[in-house]
């Protein structure tokens, strides 16, 4: 059994306006006719795990990519710790201290565990790999990069394996790795696209501790999980889209009683009774 951990709610409580870090406002991204995203507006404030929900295709991995740059907005604006980035360059964003994992893994599966890790802290060094070879300054940063990849292993429970291939890992070591690697970034926003898809019950456990450890290092999250079990235990603010659009938000219980969520879910004619009633 897992040790007990404390709610994030807890160590958000002092939360103020100001403590925004992500906001997204009308924000719209359409393919000829059909609106992936349309007019999506919502904050993410500091110290949260904030989760986006919704049914398939609802447009979730569209706002991820939207967000990190991948696509680019049709219009709307992102504002993250008070800089407009919604023009930006991925890469650009990356250095802002935004950083993802995607849906479907994207591992150097034919490098060693700690090189992929080590790919994450790119954008924070200067030397190239000449360099390394001439230079004693780039000797340093390149030791103390891979001090950094073999501490955000450990802090995943990966530090045994920093020499295996990452394609022989299973399914759920490999999202934690994927997950060390986006923290090598040093984000102050961590995006993450299904973690938990394809994880078995010990796995999803063991990345629910991860995740409000993380939140500990001061790094808040943006969490896109089909797993409700998960999402209702660890959320402290909770977004829904459907079709694109936002149709509920709030803590975790105000969303799992919505009737337009649950219409969305399981299709009842619930939330049509409720307009009616109104």
């Amino acid at each position: 059994m897992s040790t007990p951990i404390t709610s994030t709610a807890t160590a958000a409580a002092g939360s103020t306006t100001s403590d925004v870090v992500l906001e997204i406002d009308g924000l719209a991204k359409h393919f000829g006719g059909v609106k992936a995203v349309d007019d999506v507006s919502f904050t993410i404030r500091a110290g949260h795990i904030h989760s986006l929900i919704g049914p398939n295709g609802s447009g979730k991995s569209t706002m991820i990519n939207v967000l990190t740059g991948l696509y680019d907005a049709t219009r709307g604006s992102i504002t993250l710790l008070g800089k407009d980035i919604t023009r930006t360059k991925p890469h650009d964003r990356v250095s802002a201290g935004l950083a993802r994992t995607f849906q479907n893994i994207r591992l150097f599966k034919e490098l060693p565990v700690l090189d992929n890790v080590m790919i994450g802290q790119h954008s924070r060094t200067t030397s190239g790999f000449f360099r390394v070879l001439t230079s004693p300054s780039a000797a340093r940063e390149d030791r103390a990069t891979r001090e950094r990849a073999l501490d955000e292993l450990d802090f995943v429970g990966m530090g045994g394996a920093s020499e295996l291939l990452a394609g022989g890992l299973s399914y759920g070591r490999q999202r934690l790795v994927e997950i060390a690697r986006a923290l090598a970034t040093d984000p102050t926003l961590l995006l993450l696209d299904e973690p938990a898809a394809g994880l078995n019950p010990t796995e999803t456990e063991q990345l629910d501790v991860v995740l409000r450890n993380i939140v500990r290092r001061d790094i808040t999250v943006m969490l896109v999980e089909h797993d409700m079990n998960l999402v209702m235990g660890i959320s402290d603010h909770i977004t829904v889209l459907n079709f694109g659009k936002k149709i509920a938000e709030g803590r975790p219980e105000q969303v799992q009683a919505d009737p337009h969520v649950i219409s969305a879910y399981l299709g009842t004619d619930e939330a049509e009774d409720d307009d009616a009633q109104g």
